[in-house]
């Protein structure tokens, strides 16, 4: 037999009805089967054209490199959130010198407006993005005929990705003006203060299809560089505008999130707008090349986003009812010694779970194999029990003595609230991570369900506020413990369909931690809680650091051979 490749003879039936399969974009198509050359004048003369080898080892390269690559970026977002979260913090204790708990909460009040018309208008939106695989489309051609993108070639697909931002700034300007609306009849804000921080989160939506466009090729350095630079302005710009102008907390707060807004503007669009020019799509909504005539959207993306929005407003209003009970039952001075314990309390969860929460959703949706998901869900789950030992039996003995002696703040609710949120931190860690599991592995239908459990954890959350509140009368305490009740509703939901989607609870054993270190780790906490507690003195802090020291260290020498690989 004669190879069609050394004939130069084109890899296609040439018969009554051509093969239009060897001109699509995807030509692995082609190695289903043989593919044979049949001549109209000689019936003799027949052209066997072997199937084309694949590469066993290129998926497998490729879901290394996007690992590698979204380590690299976690990392990479990780190390540039720390610096700018140590720069906030330490620029926040200058600011308490000059501010009092009254102005911490009309910070509060502006972070709440922020927080609620930006996540409301563009959390569902990144959602459905990130399902999105932009490495399946190598071709960057274009249609001819009207100018327009295809939707399967990758600048199509670029294309439809700025869409989708335009699209969160169209949502985020109609509920800007609606929240806007709802703080100025129910709040105590000055007017211009309002339209100040409305101006800052129109700006910040302005750059959604640059975020999404970043978020797609796995550029999460660009994010890091943008919100760390853009942190340490807007707490630059606070400070100016409060201390130094001796503008009102909500005016001087408002202005410090239009600094931060435009910081992030000018990185986005300072990157994005040359990538544009290189990959050949447009910042501005283009139609796409669809089977069915040229669209914004295809019916699929619709459906996702349209999804994912509803759940999201769903998650926001219940997963945030604690700031809003916040605001409507306490004061604000009430409002900002709970600000300032939540704060110093989250910090881990900031500059460190985060960032690997959103490369979890990333690498999840770009990576199809079930025993590397397993893995990785498991991995990471394993390291937050190790997490779980440190905040929660040893987290929790010294933050009081942190908060007195370091950080020189001696109010006893503030110390309690952040006692009580050590505990609350790895149920905020398993969370993200499963739910980031879910959002990018399984599929509309399994993640639609997700509503009916934050329903379930909305009604936990009210009702053990009732409990703790009006029965116990903890305070701010009892509504950290209402929130560690509602996350845990949540985080055995998201178990069980982790657990269906796997078919074994095998990642739950993988997640647990060694028994060496746990069996440590409680005996030492005994001690501490025997002999050192109460800590008050620096020679037993020292000595409950030294402890905490010792369980980490054996947590990574028992986990060394992971370690090696991870970072090798």
């Amino acid at each position: 037999m004669l190879d069609g490749n050394n004939l130069g003879l084109p890899l296609a039936d040439t018969g009554d009805e051509p093969n239009q399969a060897a001109f699509h974009p995807n030509p692995n198509l082609l190695n289903t089967k043989p593919v044979y050359r049949r001549h109209h004048k000689r019936k003799s003369s027949t052209i066997y054209v072997p199937p084309r080898q694949l590469n066993e080892d290129s998926h497998t390269r490729k879901e290394d490199n996007d690992h590698v690559q979204l380590i690299r970026g976690a990392t990479s977002f990780a190390g540039a959130q720390l610096i700018a979260k140590v720069a906030t913090f330490v620029s926040n204790q200058f600011l308490l010198r000059y501010l009092s708990s009254s102005d911490l909460g009309a910070g509060s009040q502006v972070d709440l407006m922020t927080g609620s018309i930006l996540s409301i208008s563009r959390e569902g939106i990144r959602l459905s993005s990130q399902r999105r695989d932009v490495s399946k489309f190598a071709q960057k051609t274009r249609y001819s005929s009207h100018g327009k993108a295809g939707y399967d070639t990758r600048v199509g697909l670029l294309q439809e990705t700025v869409n989708l931002g335009w699209l969160a700034i169209v949502i985020g300007t109609i509920f800007t003006c609606i929240i806007a609306l709802v703080f100025e009849i129910y709040g105590s804000w000055p007017l211009h203060a309002i339209v100040i921080t409305s101006i800052a989160c129109l700006v910040e939506l302005a750059t959604e299809p640059c975020f999404l466009i970043m978020q797609l090729n796995l550029q999460m350095g660009v994010r890091a560089q943008a919100e760390g630079l853009a942190n340490i302005v807007k707490v630059l710009v606070t400070g100016l505008a409060t201390v130094v102008f001796k503008m009102q907390p909500f005016t001087g707060f408002a202005y410090g999130q239009l600094a931060f807004a435009i910081t992030v503007a000018v990185v986005y669009f300072g990157t994005c707008v040359p990538f544009s020019n290189l990959e050949g799509f447009n910042l501005t909504p283009q139609k796409v090349v669809m089977p069915r005539g040229a669209k914004y959207l295809n019916q699929e993306t619709y459906k996702s986003v349209k999804e994912f929005m509803r759940q999201q407003i769903v998650k926001y209003f219940l997963t945030e009812g604690d700031r809003f009970a916040v605001g409507m039952m306490a004061t604000l001075k009430e409002q900002g010694e709970y600000t300032l314990a939540v704060n110093y309390g989250s910090l881990i969860v900031r500059f460190a779970l985060f960032p690997v929460e959103e490369a979890l959703r990333s690498y999840f949706s770009r990576t199809p194999n079930m025993d590397t998901r397993c893995d990785v869900i498991s991995g990471v789950m394993r390291g937050y029990s190790y997490l779980m030992i440190l905040c929660s039996l040893f987290g929790s003995q010294l933050a009081g003595y942190i908060l007195y002696t370091f950080l020189r703040i001696r109010n006893v609710d503030v110390a309690k609230v952040l006692t009580a949120y050590c505990w609350y931190i790895p149920i905020l860690a398993w969370n993200g991570s499963l739910e980031a599991f879910i959002q990018s592995a399984l599929s509309l239908k399994q993640v639609r369900n997700q509503s009916l459990s934050l329903a379930l954890a909305g009604l936990t959350f009210i009702v053990l506020l009732y409990v703790f509140n009006s029965l116990f009368h903890l305070g701010s305490v009892g509504l950290v413990y209402a929130q560690i009740g509602a996350s845990s509703v949540r985080l055995i939901w998201s178990s069980v369909k982790v657990t269906e989607y796997f078919g074994s609870s095998y990642w739950i054993f993988a997640s647990v931690p060694n028994k060496i270190v746990l069996l440590l780790s409680v005996g030492l906490s005994v001690v501490m809680y025997t002999f050192l507690y109460p800590i008050n003195t620096f020679s037993s802090f020292a000595i409950s650091s030294l402890i905490v020291l010792l369980v980490a260290a054996s947590a990574a020498f028992c986990e060394r051979k992971k370690l090696t690989v991870l970072f090798s």
